[in-house]
């Protein structure tokens, strides 16, 4: 069994969300609210999991891992499916440069500790972090769309299918989007971004479908009987008196049986008749 441990928000954890999902894998997803202020990364429950107390970790029958990179790496090594890197070797080496340049040079210096660490220590604020979080991204993103334009005319960047370097490139673009900044000035790079998020794996993996709240997010990927027993088992563990929210593709018949009563509100339709209530 697979389990996440991941913060909806986080870029680290939504590229693990989509390497899984390019997959067909199915996991569990554990909500770690990295927020400041609630610092769930910081318990010794989860130190434990993740010495550098950070999300996304990965468990995989008791073993336990960080790094999202990392975690895709084995993720592409370890589960069927199609591969998340070209065969080609040097495809392979500009597929790594390109998702490198994203998880190595522009992320870590828009993560929230480096962000805290400007605010509290050279009091920047709001205005000064965007500035800074726009400087970064568009210095990274002048590089990437320079390196994208070598797949002009294709979908996908270095292939037929999205592989490691879009897993890395459409959470930053959601960042960049998040932070206001602007992105006229990478087409090939928004082109690339419009195909993938078009796509199922990348939807399901995206924060707006992965709010965490005070519940429960089952990504199934085979039945909604396996998901169903996973929230069960995942609430017991958890000491949870919540009510689940159950994730599942569009399109994916579900059957529910009620063991007791139901309160329903009345129906009413979305719109009325002209004239109907008159």
């Amino acid at each position: 069994m697979i389990r996440l441990y991941d913060y909806w928000r986080s870029s680290a954890a939504y590229r693990v969300r989509i390497a899984l999902n390019l997959k067909g894998a199915t996991y569990d997803l554990v909500p770690i609210n990295i927020l400041g202020g609630v610092d769930e990364q910081l318990t010794d429950e989860y130190r434990t999991l993740n010495p550098q107390m950070r999300v996304p970790s990965i468990e995989v029958d008791g073993r336990v891992a960080g790094q999202s990179m990392a975690i895709i790496e084995w993720i592409d090594e370890a589960l069927p499916g199609p591969a998340l890197l070209p065969k080609d070797p040097w495809t392979r080496l500009q597929a790594r440069a390109f998702a490198d340049v994203i998880a190595c040079d522009i992320h870590p210096l828009n993560n929230l500790s480096p962000l805290a660490y400007l605010r509290k220590e050279f009091g920047a604020d709001e205005a000064a972090i965007s500035c800074w979080y726009a400087e970064w991204i568009v210095r990274g993103f002048k590089a990437l769309e320079e390196m994208a334009k070598a797949s002009e005319g294709s979908d996908f960047l270095f292939g037929e299918t999205p592989g490691l370097a879009e897993i890395a490139l459409i959470p930053q673009m959601a960042n960049a989007r998040r932070f206001k900044v602007a992105l006229d000035a990478f087409p090939r790079l928004l082109a690339v971004d419009a195909a993938c998020r078009g796509l199922e794996p990348f939807v399901l993996a995206a924060p707006e479908n992965r709010q965490d709240g005070n519940r429960i997010v089952i990504a199934g990927r085979d039945s909604a009987q396996d998901s169903i027993n996973q929230v069960g088992q995942e609430m017991t563990r958890r000491n949870m008196n919540i009510q689940p929210t159950l994730t599942e593709r569009p399109g994916l018949p579900v059957r529910i049986i009620v063991n007791r009563d139901l309160v329903l509100r009345p129906y009413q339709p979305m719109f009325f008749q002209r004239g109907a209530m008159q």
